[in-house]
């Protein structure tokens, strides 16, 4: 039920009131990190209520399991989310660097090289993370609830769009990396971690989609 207080969407607004802002932080790839957080939220969601229930007493200890983890990762999303902003303003601070004399140059291009590695770094993390949110978003529309199938679903759509939007906030960066045998092994990492993530979340809502209108034809 519902309380007075409302389902705490008007806790949002001060976040969504900053990304709407003319301010470049927080930019997309926070916005993606609290997707994922979003993401393991409705797995999180699901194994509780399904622990919950007398019916699955077989497999409330790892529904307790699932729901803890993706507590965690749940955490891991918003500390992200903060560490993408915070790693925007490095590279800011870097691309600011006095740029006068051949040896302020080189300095500059090292600290902007740095910045730009870490920056691509924290959106390849919250891509980790989003995959981690859809493994146990499939292990619970497995074993989980079935009721509660289009609440999995979303979840992984929520995944899914922190994956794609967190791949290319780490793209972005790889232009001012100067090694490009790194450029290539983070850009590897995305693509990876992307087709894994693309698989995963497409396979849950074609389950979940095939089950809704499966029942709509009896």
């Amino acid at each position: 039920m519902v309380s007075q207080e409302g389902i705490g969407t008007r806790e949002a607004r001060p976040f969504l009131e900053r990304v709407a802002s003319t301010d470049p932080v927080p930019g997309g790839g926070s916005v993606a990190a609290v997707m994922c957080a979003l993401a393991a939220a409705l797995g999180e969601m699901v194994a509780r209520i399904t622990a919950s229930k007398p019916k699955y007493e077989e497999v409330r200890p790892e529904m307790e399991t699932i729901a803890s983890a993706a507590e965690a990762l749940r955490a891991q999303a918003l500390d992200l989310a903060e560490a993408d902003s915070a790693a925007y303003e490095r590279f800011m601070e870097a691309l600011r660097l006095p740029k006068e004399t051949d040896e302020d140059r080189e300095r500059r291009k090292e600290a902007m090289s740095a910045a730009a590695d870490h920056a691509a770094v924290v959106p390849i993390q919250i891509c980790e993370v989003a995959l981690e949110a859809l493994d146990y978003l499939r292990v619970v529309l497995k074993k989980g609830l079935p009721t509660a199938s289009t609440d999995v679903a979303s979840g992984a759509v929520a995944a899914e769009a922190a994956l794609r939007g967190a791949s290319l906030a780490a793209l972005s960066n790889l232009s001012s990396i100067d090694d490009a045998d790194r450029r290539r092994e983070l850009e590897e990492t995305c693509r990876d971690l992307l087709e894994r993530g693309r698989s995963a979340s497409t396979s849950i809502e074609t389950e979940v989609r095939r089950e809704l209108l499966g029942g709509l034809d009896e």
